[in-house]
């Protein structure tokens, strides 16, 4: 499993999924397009999915969540970098 939307994925149905953690079907909906689950939800998530006979744990929902942040933030360095060299070029145009 390499995203959150994988694990939720397991359950088949969003609305399964969203009975099995006691949380509204729209909550477990937008975890899905946020591909998150909040940490103070692991736990339900993780004892859920092992009563189905999943193999979830809370280390594997952080380093999935570890693995998503470093990607976004390295996203937005790549951006950052590109918007400086665009300004560079400006001023070297405008010199």
């Amino acid at each position: 499993m390499k995203n959150v939307s994988d694990i939720i994925a397991l359950w088949g149905k969003t609305s399964d999924f969203a009975d099995a953690l006691g949380v509204e079907y729209m909550t477990a909906h937008q975890w899905i397009r946020r591909n998150r689950v909040p940490p103070e939800h692991w736990s339900g998530l993780v004892k859920a999915a092992n009563r189905r006979g999943f193999h979830v744990t809370e280390a594997l929902l952080a380093q999935i969540t570890a693995a998503q942040k470093r990607k976004v933030l390295a996203e937005k360095a790549k951006r950052e970098g590109q918007r400086r060299s665009v300004s560079r070029e400006r001023q070297a145009v405008s010199a």
